[in-house]
């Protein structure tokens, strides 16, 4: 079952690594290099560009986070897929 949980901040660290904290406290480290190496398209080629990917922002409307491409990422697959690196 997955488990919905918005995030509610983001943060770029280095590489194609994001911070991502969710609403319910965890905060987790996700990794974007190899998905951008398996995937490509209008939406998601732009990101394999490092300035470009740092770019990321946080929708608040969706609980997400997403770029100017229009690419965004399920919560919940981030938060199935990210590296638990605190809980409050």
């Amino acid at each position: 079952e997955k488990v919905l949980v918005n995030i509610v901040r983001v943060k770029y660290l280095d590489g194609y690594k994001l911070e991502l904290e969710f609403e319910n406290g965890v905060v987790k480290v996700v990794n974007f290099e190899e998905d951008l190496k398996k995937y490509s398209g209008p939406v998601v080629t732009p990101l394999k560009d490092i300035e470009y990917f740092k770019r990321v922002r946080l929708n608040k409307e969706i609980g997400t986070i997403e770029w100017d491409s229009g690419f965004d990422c399920c919560s919940s697959y981030l938060y199935e897929t990210g590296a638990e690196i605190k809980r409050k």
